[in-house]
């Protein structure tokens, strides 16, 4: 009996330790249940000058032991609300023509927390510097093209003496891009940061480009000038680079070539040209190139008139060699019924006249002989008779 009666009391010594760890159990789960019932975080988005709320504004609540974010609504009136776990957060809020602006928040389980956001318009900043070469010098002429980094071109404006200033900028990333023009270059600078109210400094620097030229001048063979011929410059072939006329005193300079080989053609107003070629242009050299013209001496004349001796005004006179015409300016447009025509060559030439009458007429004279190296009194004459 002894012996039951201590295996009861050991059953019941059993049974209490049971029912003691099952209160606790109980009383731990009860607590931590309790621990965890949310609390409420709320607030006002506040204009930091006016103290008024913000509306149409974004708040993205962000728990710091998880990193979760929770886009939370944002009342007419500027505020938000929400229940949310026990914790530690932070409230950012986004607001068009603000700068973002957070607050940190501790949630406690069953209590109301508040946090308010503060947010400060944003203010237009501005890129401003100089386009310039590596010797200090400002180059004049430039572009510069603005980009608002991942979109397109937001603008475009000219430096004044090498300076230039962008305003109205809102605060973000910016690529600036700088163009020369003569010769052309270009830079681009990725990624500015243009700080709200400030000013982002940008300047551009060019490695100056040492240019050539090729000047001369186009004389005849006595030495006397040739004025207003077209000087060319050409660059492989039929690549032409630059055109020129001589001044009065047939003088002529062409600037800005890169160093390099070229062929300079000078041509005169009596259909001469003379092509000098594979003339090195240096850096910073100015290559001299002259040209002499043969001054042809012959001369075409004469008259144009009816059969009754009167004349013809308003006729047109033409020189013709081998079927072609000898360029388009070899024309004259009778006055008084006289047309004449000098610096030929020595050759010999077609005349073909056409009045202007009502009646078109035509006449052609073949083989009209121009001795053009002797002096220029030596005029061919040859006179046309039309039946009137």
């Amino acid at each position: 009996m002894v012996k039951n009666i201590k295996s009861l009391v050991g059953l019941m010594v059993v049974l209490l330790v049971v029912l003691a760890a099952f209160l606790i159990l109980r009383s731990t789960i009860s607590a931590d249940s309790k621990s965890q019932k949310p609390g409420k975080l709320y607030g006002t988005l506040i204009d930091s000058k006016t103290k008024k709320a913000i509306v149409n504004s974004k708040v993205e609540i962000k728990a710091l032991s998880t990193g979760a974010i929770i886009n939370t609504p944002v009342t007419k009136k500027g505020t938000y609300s929400i229940k949310i776990a026990p914790g530690s957060y932070t409230v950012k809020a986004t607001a068009s023509g603000y700068l973002n602006a957070s607050a940190n928040a501790v949630v406690k389980a069953k209590k109301d927390t508040k946090a308010n956001v503060i947010l400060a318009k944003e203010q237009a900043g501005s890129i401003q510097g100089s386009v310039s070469y590596s010797n200090s010098q400002s180059i004049i002429i430039s572009q510069i093209q603005i980009y608002q980094v991942s979109k397109a071109n937001i603008y475009n404006i000219y430096p004044v003496n090498g300076k230039f200033s962008i305003g109205s900028l809102k605060p973000g990333l910016y690529d600036v891009k700088a163009i020369t023009f003569n010769p052309k270059q270009q830079q681009v600078k990725h990624s500015i940061n243009v700080i709200d109210g400030k000013a982002t400094v940008a300047n551009f620097i060019f490695k100056k480009e040492e240019l050539g030229s090729i000047s001369g001048k186009v004389t005849w063979a006595n030495g006397s000038p040739h004025p207003y011929s077209n000087v060319d410059i050409y660059q492989g072939p039929g690549s032409k680079v630059q055109r020129i006329v001589t001044d009065a005193n047939g003088n002529f300079t062409i600037q800005n070539l890169k160093a390099g080989i070229y062929d300079v053609k000078a041509k005169s107003y009596q259909v001469q040209s003379k092509t000098e070629h594979g003339v090195r242009v240096n850096s910073g050299v100015s290559t001299k190139v002259n040209f002499v013209f043969k001054k042809d001496q012959g001369g075409l004349s004469g008259s144009v008139k009816w059969d009754d001796n009167s004349v013809i005004n308003g006729s047109m006179v033409e020189i013709w060699q081998q079927g072609n015409p000898v360029g388009t300016y070899k024309k004259f447009y009778v006055s008084n019924g006289l047309y004449e025509f000098d610096y030929l060559a020595s050759g010999y030439y077609d005349v073909k006249v056409s009045t202007n009458s009502s009646v078109r007429q035509s006449k052609i004279e073949h083989g009209v002989y121009v001795d053009g190296e002797k002096s220029s009194d030596n005029i061919v004459t040859k006179d046309f008779v039309f039946k009137k």
